[in-house]
């Protein structure tokens, strides 16, 4: 490795939200658990100023990330993978996570193994537009046709010999040549009941979990798709369906073994396409799998829907499908399945009848599926689309009464379609009611602020204000104020089920951060403390000594020593890290108030207490000689 390097501009500035945007949610959730599984190692700043770094997956992947010019993220892993991965994801984080701790990183030697597996070879790397592998094609065909038959022949002969993977292609043109399709698909059949066996479907490396590898598989469905046999496609896809909802049953995988099965979904709709099934046929298939794909995999065959068929196609399909919903009888007990499964067959029946110019019939379907599966959110959003305002507001107030038991999701999201029904209309204070309503159900500072938004425009934030504080310390109702100032929008009484135990210590504290009242923070604070005795999460410490840092520095840096010494206690390297960070704020806060000994004497108290963990050790010692 050569020199150590300083941050990266771009790079260091990235924040969990941009790299959200760069990978979306569930691939940076599982980017953020590979990096803190420890699965990046050797990282390292490449010449063009990225990153890269060696990632354990189900393998060991070379993965690279760099920024452009324009602020964008490229990344490059030997997994392979069609779009930003998880590997790369990791790469970042645990390099912002380094320069948060202020760790400096090596840059890489040319002749990195990792930089050989990442470059691009002959086949893949474009010029000018114009491919070397294109050029290196084009030779080797000229370099053919100067050669006889016998040494084609021969040279077949040895390539065929040294690849087997070759020799079996060959022997599969073979067969479709000499009309022995069954025979191909026996084999591909063969290798579809193969899939998983003979393993547990985990490797040695913290149960990191077994891909299964579908590429041969999809080379020999083109080929037979290419010879003009769709309907054998369409026969086998089914089985490497139903062995793939087989697998995902009992592999806890991240999606891996999903996406994998969701590559065969192009040549399905190709074969799906070019089949002898009649076009209503076609789209009951495609639904079918749809239907049972509970794991979101096959997502371009539902996409099938949506591409053009004619009109007489749709109608033909709406008429089965109500025919199939109606006959779906409803099971005696309350069964959130059958409500699922209904939900689904009579959202793409409405799809239908849209796509058959019976829009129309679409709003009194999901009127009369509301009342059966409790499925009201649909019918509200179909509603207030359509600008059907005064009817969204009455299927809203009977949902809620059907939901608010049972559904407290759904009674929320219509109590939420109804804020911004009353917010279009500038209703202000029956907008302000629902808020309160929302945020006696379940408290929480940013409920706090959306009310305060809300009531200073009809200027009664002062008096709405000390009604949602007093209800946090004794649980007091609202409404129940003889007070109350705001009218009743008919969903109090349904707004605490539960029994919430008063005060709420936590929403108090948040508040009272938001608000920069730190003397009700250290009240609240020194409250939890007396009720819920032991060591609490760091970061709740934290956030209070930053609230009261400038108010009572002493006790902020008491608190600040209570998060970094139980962070010590754990005795592990990253809690070290952690420590550190906080120990940092308190020399800071003391060295501001000159007092210099009180924090050297407190340092050497830490080492003395903690000298057999090197770690640890090493860790204060890093602090002590960085300056403030």
């Amino acid at each position: 490795m050569k020199s150590k390097e300083q941050p990266l501009p771009g790079l260091s500035d990235l924040t969990f939200d941009d790299l959200e945007d760069w990978a979306g949610e569930t691939i940076l959730s599982r980017g953020d658990k590979y990096q803190r599984q420890d699965r990046v190692k050797d990282l390292a700043i490449t010449e063009d100023n990225g990153l890269i770094a060696w990632v354990q997956g189900s393998k060991r992947y070379a993965t690279k990330v760099i920024m452009d010019e324009d602020g964008r993220l490229t990344a490059n892993c030997a997994c392979l993978c069609d779009f930003v991965c998880k590997h790369a994801v990791a790469v970042v984080i645990d390099y912002l996570d380094k320069i948060g701790r202020n760790k400096t990183l090596p840059r890489v030697d040319d002749d990195d193994e990792r930089i050989d597996l990442l470059t691009p070879d002959i086949w893949e790397e474009n010029i000018s537009g114009k491919t070397k592998a294109a050029e290196a094609a084009a030779e080797i065909i000229d370099a053919l046709k100067s050669k006889t038959k016998n040494q084609l022949v021969e040279l077949l002969s040895d390539i065929i010999r040294s690849h087997s993977d070759i020799a079996k292609e060959f022997a599969e043109q073979k067969l479709l040549q000499e009309g022995k399709v069954p025979d191909l698909v026996k084999q591909i059949r063969r290798e579809i009941r193969k899939i998983g066996e003979g393993t547990n479907y985990r490797d040695n490396w913290d149960y990191e979990i077994y891909i299964p590898d579908l590429s041969k598989i999809r080379r020999k469905l083109e080929a037979l798709l290419k010879a003009g046999y769709p309907d054998d496609v369409l026969k086998l896809a089914k089985e490497i369906i139903d062995k793939g909802d087989e697998l995902i049953e009992y592999i806890n995988d991240e999606g891996e073994t999903g996406i994998e099965l969701g590559s065969c979904s192009p040549i399905i709709v190709k074969a799906l396409e070019q089949s002898s099934l009649d076009e209503v046929s076609k789209l009951n298939w495609a639904l079918d799998i749809v239907l049972n794909d509970h794991y979101g995999i096959y997502e371009e065959i539902a996409g099938y829907f949506h591409s053009p068929h004619p009109e007489a196609t749709w109608n033909m399909l709406a008429d089965q499908l109500t025919k199939r919903l109606n006959k779906m009888s409803r099971p005696k007990q309350n069964d959130y399945s059958w409500n699922y499964r209904r939900n689904d067959l009579s959202g793409w029946l409405a799809h239908a009848l849209e796509m058959a110019g019976r829009k129309a019939e679409v709003i009194p379907l999901y009127e009369k599926e509301a009342l059966i599966t409790n499925s009201y959110a649909r019918l509200v959003d179909y509603l207030i689309n359509a600008k059907r305002y005064e009817e969204a507001e009455e299927w809203i107030t009977k949902g809620v009464t059907a939901t608010q038991e049972n559904q407290p999701g759904t009674a929320h999201h219509l109590r939420t379609k109804l804020l911004e029904i009353r917010k279009s209309k500038r209703d202000w204070q029956s907008a302000a009611e629902l808020i309160v309503v929302d945020f006696v159900e379940n408290s929480s500072v940013e409920k706090f602020k959306e009310c305060q938004k809300i009531c200073e425009k009809i200027k009664l934030w002062m008096e709405v204000r000390e009604s949602l504080l007093n209800y946090l310390q004794n649980g007091e109702l609202p409404w129940n104020r003889k007070d109350w100032a705001l009218p009743y929008c008919g969903f109090e009484k349904n707004a605490v089920k539960k029994q919430d135990d008063f005060p709420k210590h936590y929403d108090l504290i948040d508040i009272a951060i938001y608000e920069k009242q730190p003397e009700q923070v250290l009240y609240w604070y020194e409250q939890v403390l007396k009720k819920y005795r032991g060591y609490q999460d760091h970061y709740f410490h934290d956030r209070v000594a930053e609230a009261v840092k400038n108010y009572n520095p002493e006790r902020a840096v008491e608190i600040w020593k209570t998060a970094s010494e139980g962070l010590i206690a754990q005795t592990k390297p990253k809690c070290y890290e952690e420590a550190a960070r906080y120990l940092r704020k308190i020399k800071i806060l003391l060295f501001q108030q000159k007092k210099e000994d009180y924090w050297k004497r407190y340092l050497a108290q830490l080492k003395f207490q903690n000298a057999r963990k090197r770690s640890c050790i090493a860790v204060l010692d890093d602090l002590e000689k960085r300056a403030i």
